[in-house]
């Protein structure tokens, strides 16, 4: 009389390799991945009186998720435009696609007699 025994062999590997991945993840380094920090760097340090400005402007429009068109989906519909002839489809006038044609600009008064301790322009 023939006996078989059926024997589950691709659990049993698939249970010995998911054992073997846990016991190596310590060893793997992925147990102590840290969030991404950014280094601050000190533009200036004084002590002073007055008044900090700033000025600035967006360059980047929001879209809608899945057509360009105006709205509130995380990535980029028109650019602004300094040429307010232009216009992206529905956007207000003063956007274009073409990131050729995207520019801005700002005015900053200063009162007479100011003294700046510190100006930078950041282009991102």
């Amino acid at each position: 009389m023939n006996t078989y025994v059926h024997v589950r062999r691709p659990a049993v590997r698939l249970l010995l390799s998911i054992l073997l991945m846990v016991a190596l993840l310590p060893v793997s380094g992925l147990l102590n991945v840290r969030p991404a920090q950014a280094a601050y760097v000190k533009r200036l340090s004084t002590i002073t009186n007055g008044a900090i400005t700033f000025t600035g402007n967006t360059l980047g429009l929001s879209k809608q998720a899945a057509t360009n068109a105006p709205g509130q989906f995380d990535a980029i519909g028109a650019f602004i435009s300094t040429n307010t002839a232009l216009r992206d489809g529905t956007y207000p006038f003063g956007t274009t696609a073409d990131w050729h044609l995207n520019s801005s600009a700002a005015n900053l008064n200063l009162p007479a007699g100011s003294t700046v301790l510190r100006a930078e322009l950041i282009e991102r």
